[in-house]
């Protein structure tokens, strides 16, 4: 944000602030940032964005709710929608009994009640399968991860892959019938929506995500999938049960899904609005 003043003060070039998450919030989140610095540090990045902001001539956001924080600015909301050229077709060549984690394999984003449910559900579906798209926070929490694993006897069921160029992210999520996204209630998650939720949709994938009010609005509004409680391994374990144990219903839920991403979830609608608040600016 300091660079982005330097840029528009000394050069009289406009900068955009583009904003994904709410950062106050996200600050409070982070278990790695000692607890006695994070409000310290909360109040210094509110200070130095206001003051920055003074300055800067536009802002991105996503939700309503982390666009609050700038209704005074000139301002623009457009979500993190995926590319409909990065997913022409929904494949049919899919595995009913793989569900498939993507993204950051951390503890906030409730790694650890997913593989506590999974094991419940591999109790009714021994052929259920879970792949894992993403890296570690920390080699401290790999080797958590990897000791639940190893005493829920679940070595078989559960596949980690790296982290892989976002082109090739499709192969893998088109490849599997459930998306799963079990984040946990942090302040962030609260107010933000994953772009990872619409990748799945365009994937045509059934989901199964927190019951968080972003969240269920997108999972009701396309009639693609089920909602848990992400804190609670028995009902994760039993939504995931389900959806395997019921190939039929869990193709509906992703064909909806698909269709929600083809007519109003995709890129193309955002494009349009960020190319207008461009012009304006620039104007």
């Amino acid at each position: 944000m300091i660079v982005g003043v330097m840029i528009e003060s000394l050069l009289k070039k406009p900068v955009i602030y583009d904003v994904h998450e709410h950062y106050p919030n996200t600050i409070m989140g982070r278990e790695y940032i000692p607890s006695v610095v994070k409000v310290p540090m909360k109040l210094a990045y509110i200070a130095i964005e206001k003051l920055a902001l003074i300055k800067i001539s536009g802002v991105i956001y996503t939700t309503e709710e982390i666009g609050r924080r700038y209704r005074n600015y000139n301002g623009c909301k457009i979500e993190n929608y995926p590319l409909k050229e990065m997913f022409p077709e929904p494949s049919n060549e899919k595995d009913e009994n793989q569900i498939i984690y993507l993204g950051g394999i951390t503890k906030i984003r409730g790694v650890l009640q997913l593989i506590e449910g999974f094991g419940l559900a591999v109790k009714s579906a021994p052929q259920a399968k879970l792949l894992f798209l993403g890296s570690f926070e920390s080699d401290q929490f790999r080797e958590e991860v990897y000791q639940l694993i190893d005493q829920l006897k679940l070595k078989e069921n559960v596949t980690f892959i790296s982290r892989v160029p976002y082109e090739q992210i499709s192969a893998y999520v088109e490849r599997s019938s459930v998306g799963i996204l079990p984040y946990l209630p942090y302040p962030n998650h609260l107010v933000a929506l994953p772009n990872k939720l619409f990748e799945y949709m365009a994937a045509n994938n059934a989901i199964i995500s927190s019951n968080f009010p972003h969240y269920a609005k997108v999972i009701e509004d396309s009639q693609g999938g089920l909602v848990v409680n992400p804190e609670d391994p028995e009902d994760i374990g039993t939504k995931i049960s389900h959806l395997l144990c019921n190939p039929i219903q869990t193709k509906e839920l992703g064909r909806n899904a698909r269709k929600a991403f083809e007519t109003k979830y995709n890129w193309t609608c955002e494009e349009k609005k960020l190319l207008e608040f461009y012009r304006n600016l620039l104007k």
